[in-house]
């Protein structure tokens, strides 16, 4: 099923999006993407000086550069309200366009799953 192409009823493509937080764990946030073969991928970073996170950072972008798959990257601030809305708005405009949307809830912290888990709930 992974390796078909999957389409919308009008015929168009529909895209595997994966939103994965980054924390300290590549090999979890690029894995899924590379085993779901997905097509683009949003990372979810909070707002921190932290240099082990923007190393992290710099080897997805590696990596997913590798891969040739596009991505986004959203920063937030250390609030949990304010993950969770941010988490919901990518999900609303990844499901409107028609995508599937897969929420990676292992990559990240524990405040970055919550925020997750309550946005892909909703």
């Amino acid at each position: 099923m992974l390796n078909r192409v999957t389409r919308s009823d009008d015929g168009s493509v529909k895209e595997r999006v994966h939103i994965a937080p980054v924390q300290f764990e590549v090999d979890r946030l690029i894995l899924p993407i590379k085993m779901l073969k997905g097509e683009r991928a949003h990372l979810m970073l909070l707002k921190t000086d932290n240099k082990r996170v923007h190393a992290c950072l710099g080897k997805a972008k590696a990596a997913l550069k590798e891969l040739g798959k596009p991505y986004a990257i959203h920063e937030d601030e250390f609030d949990i309200f304010e993950l969770i809305s941010s988490y919901k708005r990518v999900i609303e405009e990844e499901l409107e366009k028609g995508s599937f949307v897969y929420v990676n809830l292992s990559s990240g912290g524990a405040m970055q799953a919550v925020a997750a888990n309550y946005a892909a709930m909703e």
